[in-house]
């Protein structure tokens, strides 16, 4: 499979990363996947179809720090077997839908005023998985709602709002002292 990913890009660069990718995550890609569906084909299939969301994005991908990238990179094989199990199921999960979003928190004043970088992280870190997801790729990977959406495969009007949820949610924690 290596090869036909390498086929796929254009550079010596960008076949490099590639290479180092499939090297270093494939099975940690494919953990994830069959963790989800339970389906040692299913899992494969998450895996070579998030190496294809890779590297239509490679070049947001490539400007990720190094020690952020393994964690991206299982995000995207993640949400891929997430749907392929809705697929076969034949079901959705609900998502809510919401025209405004009124009572907005200021969440910067909220976090410059009473944390550290260090317990931003941990509270972030305490969020579940979900909520952890968005503000990860928005907060430390510095990514736009726009270009985590491309990654997840969800409109950005999806990541904007689970970002401001999220963002809620941390909030709530940081005024209760939980991290």
């Amino acid at each position: 499979m290596l090869s036909i990913y390498l086929s796929m890009v254009e550079t010596d660069e960008q076949r490099t990363f590639i290479e180092q990718l499939y090297k270093t995550y494939e099975r940690k890609m494919y953990g994830a996947a069959f963790d989800i569906l339970h389906n040692k084909h299913d899992a494969e299939d998450a895996v070579h179809s998030a190496f294809i969301r890779i590297i239509e994005n490679i070049e947001k991908i490539m400007q990720i720090p190094a020690d952020k990238q393994g964690y991206y990179i299982v995000i995207i094989c993640r949400n891929i077997s997430i749907d392929i199990c809705r697929k076969k199921n034949n079901s959705e999960m609900p998502i809510e839908n919401i025209d405004e979003i009124e009572d907005r928190i200021s969440f910067d004043d909220v976090i410059d005023s009473r944390l550290t970088a260090k317990s931003i992280r941990k509270c972030i870190f305490s969020l579940r998985e979900s909520d952890f997801e968005v503000l990860y790729l928005n907060l430390l990977c510095e990514l736009p709602a726009a270009d985590i959406a491309g990654i997840l495969a969800i409109k950005p009007t999806t990541v904007s709002q689970r970002i401001y949820k999220a963002k809620k949610r941390l909030i709530k924690i940081i005024e209760e002292q939980k991290c």
